[in-house]
């Protein structure tokens, strides 16, 4: 059996949730935990932990993401660079039992898509995904570039 890695994520607690997807379809919640870095004069790093809210109805998956900075241990975090609920927009496409998209991140640094790809096993059971991306974004004149990685996963509530 294979053991789950820990995530810097895990018992975090008063994480943002995030509100209800528009639309129809199978109504999905859940938790995602993304490491973020960006090289401000000297490298940030941090974990946004959070919720989702998803939806998926004839093989598009479409949903919102909130997560807030949480700190990581002897690391200069983004709670401060970046105060508050972080959004974005989720968006996917399944072929079989695979899915990929973009997540669509809305900062005060600016907006930036980075990618997903996950697996889902079909109607009522869970979706899993990984996300990493690597952007750019402007600031004082200045070009930063802000990285991420992490997964989530979310749960039927149908």
């Amino acid at each position: 059996m294979e053991s789950k890695q820990a995530s810097p994520c895990d018992g975090v607690k008063g994480v943002p949730s995030a509100p209800e997807a528009a639309g129809d379809g199978e109504h999905y919640r859940g938790l995602t935990c993304l490491i973020v870095e960006v090289d401000m004069v000297g490298v940030r790093r941090d974990a946004c932990a959070g919720t989702l809210d998803l939806r998926v109805q004839d093989g598009v998956l479409q949903g919102i993401g909130v997560c807030r900075y949480v700190g990581l241990p002897g690391e200069r975090g983004l709670a401060e660079l970046l105060p508050g609920d972080q959004s974005a927009d989720v968006w996917g496409q399944r072929a079989g039992q695979s899915w990929d998209g973009d997540i669509t991140v809305h900062t005060d640094l600016g907006v930036f898509t980075w990618a997903w790809d996950g697996h889902w096993e079909g109607a009522g059971t869970v979706i899993s995904g990984d996300v990493l991306g690597e952007s750019t974004v402007g600031l004082g004149g200045q070009t930063y570039t802000i990285e991420g990685q992490g997964s989530f996963e979310a749960w039927s509530i149908d």
